[in-house]
């Protein structure tokens, strides 16, 4: 009996945590930091952590990562590369993104972010090298109460925001080119893949100034 109230309370305990994690009063709302021209794109070329609700509780450790990066140094990284499109749908840019989750991430503070830098490259224009902080607070509450609903712990929205207001800026590093000299900013959304960590989808917006 003893054991079996032990279980039960075990149990309890876990599913308040998770109840608590979904309502946490520590996370920000999702701000869009710029306006400008904005990009589309989705690319198959995804290497190293996929950003999955199931990967990033750590839930799918009994499935190999055919695409992980080798280096213990870079297990928790992720490098995707992508074809930027304008708004009628035609190619503008070549880009780069290395993604690394937040060493002090913890989902009990609903600090749940990776930092992302982007490479932005525009043929016989200039590139530009961009820094932000990706929150995926949402993403990863909705997969939680999703899994409580037995639905396994799949994100279910069509699209998530990933820039905020915080500490970390999402701004323009570094520019070459006819950007040489110039400041700007980003923001960046991204669509819902599922479990499908090998495939990346979304919208990013860059003001340069």
């Amino acid at each position: 009996m003893r054991t079996l109230i032990a279980l039960l309370g075990f149990i309890l305990g876990c599913l308040a945590g998770i109840v608590l994690l979904a309502v946490n009063p520590f996370a920000g709302s999702p701000v869009i930091q710029s306006s400008g021209q904005s990009y589309s794109f989705v690319t198959g070329d995804v290497y190293g952590m996929p950003h999955t609700v199931r990967r990033m509780l750590n839930l799918d450790w009994l499935e190999p990562n055919k695409r992980a990066l080798q280096a213990p140094a870079v297990k928790n990284s992720a490098v995707s590369l992508m074809m930027l499109r304008d708004t009628a749908g035609a190619e503008a840019a070549y880009a780069v993104k290395i993604s690394i989750v937040d060493d002090e991430a913890n989902l009990y503070t609903g600090k749940t972010g990776h930092y992302s830098y982007w490479t932005v490259f525009w043929p016989n224009q200039g590139a530009v090298l961009m820094h932000g902080y990706d929150e995926y607070w949402d993403q990863i509450t909705d997969g939680l109460l999703a899994g409580l609903r037995g639905r396994s712990f799949t994100a279910t929205a069509d699209d998530y925001r990933l820039t905020r207001s915080g500490a970390v800026a999402n701004s323009l590093q570094g520019m070459s080119g006819i950007f040489s000299g110039r400041v700007g900013s980003y923001s960046e959304s991204q669509m819902n893949s599922g479990d499908d960590g090998t495939i990346l989808q979304g919208e990013l917006a860059i003001q340069i100034n």
